[in-house]
C-alpha cells in the first residue's frame, strides 16, 4: 500500500513566489515566498499523509506506528527511523554561506546548546538535531552556487586589492587562518578597498553589464541585499575565495558535511540526511556562530565534481558516498507507465502533470500537479502519466 503526501511549505524570505506555488496549483495573491517544500519526518516541517475517508496523519506518526512494516528491518536496525529529507527549493535571493556538521559534532553541539537551555526554535540556535547533513541536489533550472574553497586562493589574493590585507594570514596559517581573519572583520582597510571596488561594479550590475560567471555579479547583488549603512558583510569576501559553480538543468552536485557552500539562484531538488543543522558564515540576517562554523568546516581546496546530466536522462541512480539516502531520476514518456519494487522506504515525487499511482491495497490514486507518495519497504507499485514527466525517487542505497 502506498500513501499520498502533502509536504510542508517553508516561507523563508529568500524564496520565490511562483515556482512552488504553481507546481502545487496554489493561488498566492499575497506573493508570499515559497522557498522550500519538505517531504519527510523532520519535526521542523510535518509532512501530511492522506488516509481513507479524508483523514490525515503525519508521516512521522505513520512510520512510528509500525516501524518494521513501513521501514523494514534493515532500516530500523541501521537508523531506527526514516533517515532522509527530500525538498524542492526555489532560490530567488541568495542563501547564506553555510556549512553542515558531521554526526559527532552535531551530537556534541546539540548537547551543548541544550545545556545552555537554548530553545530549539530560538534564532540563535545552531544545532537543531543530532544528525549530520550531507546533501545532493539536482538542478531544475539554470542554477548558481558557491561550493568549497577555490584551488587558486593565492592568485585570487593577489588579483583583488581588497584581499591583499589577508595575504599574510594565508601565508602563515593557510585556509584556517585566512577564513578566521575574514570572519573577524579585523581589517578596516580591506572593507574600504572593497567599498571602492563595489562603487565601480554596482553601476555595471545595475545596467546588466556584469556576467553571472563573474564573482563581481554576485558581490554586487549581495552588497545591495546584506550590507547596509556602510557595513560590509564578511560573506562578500568569501564570494571571491570560493568556487562559483553553474549547473544546467539535470546536472547535480553532492555536498558532504563540512564543505562551505551557498545557493545563489535557481530551482532544484535537494535530498539530504534528516537534519536541519545549519552553521552560517555570511550573506544572512540570521544568527552567525563563527566559532562553531570554523570548528565544523573542512579547510581544503575543493574542485567541484558536477554530476552530469547524462545520468539523469532516462533512468539513473546517483551514486553517492553516504548510507542515508540515494536519489533515482526517471523521465516518463507520453502516455506511459512504469512499475517497480521499492526495497527500502521511498518517497516518489512527480513535478507536474496528471498521474495515476497504484499498489496492492491502495487502488488507484489520481493526482494533478506536483505530487508525492510514500512507499513502504518491499512494496510493488506503478505510476501512469499522460504527458512527459520527471520523477524523483528518494530511497536508500542497495
Amino acid at each position: 500500500m502506498i500513501y499520498r503526501l502533502s509536504g510542508y511549505i517553508q516561507h523563508y524570505d529568500w524564496g520565490g513566489s511562483d515556482f512552488i506555488a504553481e507546481k502545487l496549483q496554489l493561488e498566492n495573491p499575497e506573493r508570499l515566498p515559497f522557498a522550500e517544500y519538505w517531504l519527510g519526518v523532520h519535526p521542523g516541517g510535518a509532512t501530511a499523509v492522506h488516509l481513507d475517508n479524508h483523514a490525515h496523519t503525519t508521516l512521522a506518526s505513520l512510520v512510528a506506528s509500525d516501524k518494521l512494516k513501513y521501514l523494514g528491518q534493515a532500516v530500523v536496525d541501521r537508523f531506527n527511523g526514516l533517515p532522509y529529507l527530500l525538498k524542492v527549493l526555489d532560490v530567488k535571493d541568495m542563501l547564506s554561506i553555510q556549512v553542515h556538521p558531521s554526526i559527532d559534532r552535531a551530537i556534541t553541539g546539540f548537547a551543548h546548546e541544550n545545556e545552555k537551555q537554548i530553545p530549539l526554535n530560538a534564532p540563535e540556535r545552531s544545532f537543531r538535531d543530532q544528525n549530520h547533513k550531507p546533501e545532493v541536489m539536482v538542478a531544475l533550472s539554470e542554477f548558481w552556487l558557491l561550493h568549497g574553497f577555490a584551488a587558486d586562493i593565492s592568485s585570487r589574493l593577489q588579483a583583488f586589492s581588497f584581499l591583499h590585507p589577508f595575504q599574510e594570514s594565508y601565508s602563515t596559517g593557510g585556509l584556517v587562518s585566512l577564513f578566521s581573519t575574514v570572519m573577524s572583520n579585523a581589517f578596516p582597510a580591506a572593507n574600504q578597498r572593497l567599498l571602492r571596488h563595489l562603487d565601480e561594479i554596482i553601476p555595471l550590475y545595475a545596467t546588466g553589464k556584469l556576467d553571472k560567471q563573474s564573482p563581481d555579479f554576485w558581490s554586487a547583488r549581495a552588497f545591495q541585499t546584506f550590507s547596509k549603512n556602510g557595513h560590509i558583510d564578511a560573506g562578500l569576501f568569501c564570494i571571491y575565495l570560493m568556487n562559483l559553480v553553474h549547473l544546467k538543468p539535470g546536472e547535480g552536485i553532492y555536498q558532504p558535511s563540512g564543505i562551505l557552500h551557498a545557493y545563489l539562484e535557481g530551482q532544484n531538488i535537494e535530498l539530504m540526511s534528516n537534519s536541519d543543522n545549519v552553521l552560517r558564515a555570511g550573506l544572512t540576517t540570521k544568527h552567525i556562530n563563527s566559532e562553531a562554523l570554523i570548528q565544523n568546516t573542512r579547510f581544503v581546496e575543493t574542485i567541484p565534481q558536477v554530476l552530469p546530466k547524462s545520468i539523469n536522462k532516462t533512468d539513473g541512480v546517483l551514486r553517492l558516498p553516504v548510507d542515508d539516502f540515494s536519489l533515482r531520476t526517471l523521465e516518463l514518456g507520453h502516455n506511459s507507465s512504469h512499475s517497480m519494487e521499492s526495497e527500502f522506504p521511498s518517497i516518489a515525487l512527480l513535478l507536474s502533470g496528471n498521474a495515476r499511482w497504484s499498489s496492492e491495497g491502495s487502488g488507484t490514486i489520481p493526482t494533478t500537479g506536483l505530487s508525492a507518495m510514500f512507499i513502504p519497504a518491499q512494496t510493488d507499485w506503478q505510476i501512469e502519466v499522460d504527458h512527459l514527466a520527471q520523477l524523483f525517487i528518494a530511497s536508500l542505497p542497495s
